[in-house]
């Protein structure tokens, strides 16, 4: 049992160290304009430095998350990361990795990603429109479009820098996945060199490169991902195909299933997950079983119903007002402004 466990962990290890390479082939290519000068805050600010990707390299205990690419962090799911970093407080072993959903479209209500919701610095709502939704294009992928391009339009002081470095992406789902990181290490809702943002397509590139490339070194890998439903791009859509080998992404079941070779202590989820969390286990374990070397199972962590921890973060009465008439729900980014969430 113990050299089955410790063949385990060297497997976690090496697939953990594949994703640092990964991140650190790609990365430049992500970010194809960005002067030099401005790299080593986008490496710190994504977990993209060598720091921390040596904390996840070696972390004891890691949390995930899977947010959508978008630049609202609306409440209450602005809480997930406040809710783990509060973790990695009480326990200085956990690690945050934060998996970002680069193939959601721009139908996608519950993050919104068309548009940017933010307070002003007068207070009042401002909404800055990113992508014209008609009927044609609302189901266009994220990650599929251009990178972000904004005006010269005023915004929060603080967000400044943090627009400035997202348009140096080469697709609008980074664009989103640096103003997320920018809020919410600015606000506190995340630890420097303890969280590391991920695209998920980066992620699902590895793993599938892997059961392609080296199918007898990574059986399980094959095993899940040929009975995978598969999508690609068409027209900036996804489109369902037959062979796994060209996917983009896959159902969601396989999605969360290809973390585990990762070694996470636990994924994050809310209600929904939980719901269907079990027919992934069943599908693991089914897998499992054919394998000398299994593959661990992490657990199910549900998002809490009851945040006390986000109290102090609530709308004020002047804002409450605003975001109910334009029937918008509170952000991360208004918090940011309504209560001096950001550091110098």
């Amino acid at each position: 049992a113990y050299l089955i466990r410790r063949k385990i962990n060297m497997n976690n290890m090496i697939y953990r160290q594949l994703m640092v390479s990964q991140i650190n082939i790609q990365k430049r290519d992500f970010f194809p304009t960005l002067p030099d000068i401005f790299a080593p805050c986008v490496w710190s600010l994504l977990g993209w430095n060598t720091i921390t990707l040596n904390n996840f390299l070696h972390a004891k205990k890691i949390l995930v998350t899977l947010p959508h690419a978008s630049p609202n962090i609306f409440f209450p799911r602005a809480g997930v990361s406040k809710f783990v970093t509060e973790k990695q407080k009480e326990d200085d072993d956990y690690f945050h990795l934060r998996v970002v959903l680069t193939h959601t479209n721009f139908s996608d209500l519950g993050w919104r990603p068309y548009a940017w919701w933010y307070l002003n610095e007068e207070g009042i709502l401002t909404k800055q429109s990113l992508f014209s939704r008609n009927k044609k294009k609302k189901h266009y992928i994220i990650s599929s479009q251009p990178p972000l391009f904004l005006n010269k339009q005023p915004y929060p002081h603080f967000l400044e820098k943090g627009i400035q470095l997202a348009q140096h992406t080469n697709n609008l789902a980074l664009s989103y996945i640096v103003l997320q990181a920018w809020q919410e290490k600015l606000s506190n809702f995340s630890l420097a060199n303890r969280t590391l943002y991920i695209p998920f397509d980066t992620l699902i590139l590895l793993m599938q490169t892997l059961a392609k490339q080296q199918p007898k070194e990574h059986p399980w890998l094959l095993n899940l991902l040929i009975y995978a439903q598969s999508r690609a791009f068409r027209d900036h859509q996804l489109e369902y195909i037959h062979q796994w080998e060209n996917a983009y992404v896959y159902d969601n079941y396989t999605n969360i299933s290809l973390l585990f070779p990762l070694a996470p202590t636990a994924i994050v989820g809310g209600v929904k997950m939980q719901q269907y969390w079990s027919y992934i286990v069943d599908n693991v374990i089914s897998i499992n079983g054919r394998m000398t070397i299994p593959c661990p199972i992490p657990q199910c962590i549900v998002f809490p119903q009851r945040q006390e921890y986000l109290l102090p973060y609530s709308p004020k009465q002047k804002t409450l007002l605003q975001i109910q008439e334009a029937d918008i729900e509170y952000s991360l980014a208004m918090a940011m402004t309504e209560h001096q969430l950001y550091t110098t």
